[in-house]
């Protein structure tokens, strides 16, 4: 049986596995671990076009990110276009 709990404000179940994420160089420890780039910026409710994201110093093909699944200790930074003038 899972229970119920809170954990930095947010609700999981006990047992649930969390990644450690390093995101713009600021640490994240909340984060699924089934998490994929996609998941990811939904996640942080970034829009999910004119966005370019690197992975442990690769940067990440678009085409990658609905099946690319994220590993504890991924260092990632993301870049997010907008416009304006």
């Amino acid at each position: 049986m899972l229970v119920a709990a809170v954990w930095r404000g947010k609700p999981y179940l006990t047992g649930a596995k969390f990644l450690k994420l390093i995101i713009n160089g600021k640490e994240h420890f909340d984060l699924p671990d089934s998490l994929t780039v996609a998941g990811l910026i939904a996640h942080l409710g970034l829009p999910d076009k004119k966005i370019a994201i690197e992975r442990n110093r690769e940067v990440v093909p678009k085409s990658t990110f609905d099946d690319l699944g994220l590993s504890d200790g991924d260092r990632l930074e993301i870049i997010h276009f907008i416009g304006g003038g």
